[in-house]
């Protein structure tokens, strides 16, 4: 699926409009946001139109980055609710309940950049050796899963690495895994892809 960059603008608005409410208000809005004028480019009908992609199910991550410097980041794998819904859902998750950061206050609004990542659906890879494994996950988006351990890391986030070793070490400690856990081949791998 693609999306346009009258869409991109009017998920990436549609977070910034649902953190700023709930910091500010302390509840979500059931849908009802401030948009201002110059948020969008203008949709056909009314600018406050929900595009139709975004009445469509899939899963999202949403990244608030401060000054350039990760935030806050939240999402779904699975798709549980229409995107709409979960940009907003995963918006204010990433705001204020991300527990490697503190609640975002209403200083910061201001400095806050938003980024949104529509994702596909998860498929299980096989692999019989390192080789397989490294050029089935590269710059994929990779889950990972061991008896009750599991992490996932975004497509974008290959940016920091330089290898697949070095991600997929990186990916199995996130895991709480040990980092070479990845050579047993033993682990349960899926991949997606970043749809935006």
């Amino acid at each position: 699926m693609y999306f346009t960059k009258d869409e991109e603008q009017y998920m990436k608005s549609l977070a910034r409009n649902a953190v700023e409410q709930y910091v500010l208000t302390g509840r979500a809005n059931d849908g009802e946001y401030n948009f201002n004028e110059d948020d969008f480019l203008m949709f056909p009908d009314n600018m406050y139109n929900i595009p139709e992609k975004l009445n469509k199910r899939h899963a999202c991550f949403v990244t608030i980055r401060k000054n350039g410097d990760l935030r806050g980041c939240i999402g779904t794998i699975i798709p549980h609710n229409t995107l709409y819904n979960s940009i907003i859902e995963n918006a204010i998750g990433a705001a204020v309940r991300d527990p490697r950061f503190p609640p975002v206050t209403k200083e910061e609004l201001k400095y806050l950049t938003y980024e949104v990542t529509v994702l596909s659906e998860p498929k299980e890879i096989k692999y019989k050796t390192v080789e397989e494994l490294f050029s089935k996950i590269k710059n994929k988006g990779v889950i990972i899963r061991k008896s009750f351990y599991t992490a996932v890391y975004l497509p974008q986030v290959w940016e920091h690495f330089n290898t697949p070793e070095e991600f997929i070490s990186s990916l199995c400690q996130k895991a709480g895994l040990s980092s070479d856990e990845w050579r047993n081949l033993n682990l349960q791998v899926q991949i997606f892809e970043a749809l935006k």
